[in-house]
């Protein structure tokens, strides 16, 4: 009786967990009407612009840090620049890669 109340206790919490987190994750839910897909896609887009723009912000100035670094030489600043850049291209990827996944999420979850 016991193996019994504790599988029916763990499996409550476990379904309880599995909600939360698509309410959590509103993209995950199963069946999403079109309007909320639309909604979750356009959120999606406007997410992956914003972490373009933050990338783009932060090259500049790591950039500029690198202008002002006291006692560098050319080729030190030359070499932080292009180190800059790589992580911009880095941070864009990552940011191009959530925003395909969030949104093959939203169509495998769409109605």
């Amino acid at each position: 009786m016991s193996k019994l109340l504790a599988t029916v206790v763990a499996a409550t919490i476990a379904s309880f967990g599995f909600t939360a987190a698509q309410a959590a994750d509103p993209a995950s839910a199963p069946g999403l009407s079109h309007d909320a897909a639309k909604n979750a896609k356009t959120q999606a887009n406007a997410q992956y612009k914003a972490k373009k723009d933050q990338a783009d912000a932060n090259e500049k100035l790591n950039k500029a840090n690198c202008e002002t670094a006291n006692n560098a030489t050319h080729g030190e600043k030359s070499a932080c620049k292009d180190v800059a850049e790589a992580q911009t291209k880095k941070d864009k990827a990552e940011a191009k890669l959530q925003k395909e996944s969030d949104e093959a999420a939203i169509k495998a979850n769409s109605k």
